[in-house]
């Protein structure tokens, strides 16, 4: 076939010369770059906006821990002074004088005088869950060989925070006898477990000696 064209004929019979399939296969290039191109754009783009996604919550969840650590701050520091209070306006109110005796080498017998304000009264032992004065020692080789015993017993009466309560409404002696198993300390330190009230008011304290 001499002097004749080469040719491609097309599905639908069209004639495609060489210069227009170069040409047909550039421009399908072309689109697929451009193809390419937007997708990578489009994929930047949403990187970018997943990134301003991540760190707009990251500052509002750091924003968020901020504000709930400084509440969080001034509340413990409201609740601290509160119980500071608390417990000065308690030791106005009632205050114990502890002695110990030698009875034997391990042996002591104590003897706490307990001074009320007047008005005010002293918690005995209670179905709610109070408890009548008592010694708590900071050593652990302390132990009680009997429960306290008091110079006057609590009487019954109408309470407005627990309706009836077993009050010592004057101020009385509480003592125990206590062991101190192997070293003896020079001192004995402890606290005295009490609770006061007056009308609506009501204090568990701990009243150092």
């Amino acid at each position: 076939m001499t002097g004749s064209t080469l040719s491609a004929t097309g599905v639908f019979g069209s004639v495609f010369t060489p210069s227009v399939f170069v040409g047909f296969f550039t421009a399908s290039a072309f689109l697929r770059a451009a193809s390419a191109l937007a997708s990578a754009s489009f994929s930047l783009r949403s990187r970018s906006f997943r990134a301003f996604s991540s760190a707009a919550i990251s500052r509002s969840i750091a924003s968020l821990i901020l504000r709930f650590s400084t509440s969080f701050f001034f509340s413990f520091i409201l609740v601290f002074f509160c119980a500071i209070n608390s417990q000065a306006q308690g030791d106005s109110i009632v205050s114990v004088a502890v002695q110990a005796s030698l009875v034997n080498d391990s042996t002591y017998s104590l003897k706490g005088k307990v001074t009320l304000q007047k008005s005010w009264h002293v918690y005995g032992n209670n179905a709610d869950g109070l408890n009548a004065p008592s010694f708590q020692f900071t050593l652990e080789t302390v132990t009680g060989l009997a429960m306290p015993t008091y110079s006057v017993q609590p009487n019954k009466q109408k309470d407005i925070l627990f309706t009836e309560a077993a009050i010592f409404s004057t101020g009385f002696d509480i003592e125990q006898t206590i062991q101190i198993k192997g070293f003896q300390p020079d001192s004995l330190k402890g606290f005295v477990l009490i609770s006061v009230g007056k009308g609506e008011q009501f204090y568990p304290l701990e009243l150092p000696f």
